[in-house]
C-alpha cells in the first residue's frame, strides 16, 4: 500500500473506532518486524532463543539438517517409550513449539513437524533426539523468517529457507505458500 493509501485507511478506521497511531511496529505478536525502503521482514528470533533455554540447548552445537541423515522415525518400542518417559518432558508442548514457528515465521519446518508430530501418542527417546536435532538446526538459523518485498508494482514474497544446508530465495504472489509431503 502507498503511504497515502495507508493514511486514506487509517481516516477510514478512525470513522468507526478509537485508533491510535503509534508508529511502525517493531514487535507483532511476538514476532520481530524489521522495515526497509524495499520490505518488511518477520521472524521470530526472540521465540526461538527461548526454546533453547527451555529445552536446555541455549548452547547447542548447530547442525544443518533439520532431522538427522538416514535416521528412519518409526514408532519406539516399549523400552524406547519408558526412556523418553524418565525424561519427564512434555513432548506435546514441544511440538506445539515448533508447530508455532512452522506455521508462523519458518514453514521450512513443516515436514519436520509433521514427521515428529506422528509420534505425539507414545514418542520414544529416538523422537525425542530428532527433536533435539531440531532444536540444534534452531540453533544456527535463529535469524531465518519471512521477507515481504515490493517489486515491480505488485508485492512479492521472498521466503528465506534453508534444508540440507543449501540457502534458497523462493518468490510467489501469495502471503505465504508451501508444501511438505512424505516420499515413498
Amino acid at each position: 500500500m502507498e503511504y497515502h493509501n495507508v493514511n486514506i485507511f487509517k481516516k477510514e478506521v478512525a470513522v468507526e473506532f478509537i485508533i491510535k497511531d503509534i508508529s511502525k511496529a517493531e514487535v507483532m505478536l511476538g514476532k520481530r518486524v524489521c522495515h526497509s525502503e524495499t520490505h518488511v521482514s518477520l521472524d521470530q528470533q526472540h521465540f526461538t532463543k527461548s526454546l533453547l533455554h527451555l529445552y536446555g540447548m541455549a548452547s547447542c552445537k548447530q547442525v544443518l539438517t533439520l532431522l538427522p541423515p538416514n535416521e528412519y522415525l518409526q514408532s519406539p518400542s516399549p523400552k524406547k517409550v519408558a526412556e523418553f518417559k524418565s525424561l519427564h518432558v512434555n513432548y506435546q508442548s514441544a511440538m506445539g513449539s515448533i508447530n508455532n514457528l512452522s506455521t508462523e515465521t519458518r514453514p521450512n519446518l513443516a515436514f519436520s513437524v509433521s514427521s515428529l508430530s506422528q509420534f505425539l501418542e507414545q514418542p520414544g527417546i529416538k523422537n525425542w533426539k530428532a527433536f533435539s536435532n531440531v532444536l540444534q538446526y534452531l540453533q544456527g538459523t535463529q535469524d531465518l523468517g519471512s521477507s515481504m518485498a515490493r517489486a515491480g508494482g505488485f508485492r512479492l514474497l521472498h521466503t528465506v529457507t534453508q534444508t540440507g544446508g543449501i540457502v534458497g530465495i523462493h518468490r510467489d504472489q501469495s502471503l505465504a505458500s508451501w508444501q511438505s509431503s512424505m516420499s515413498a
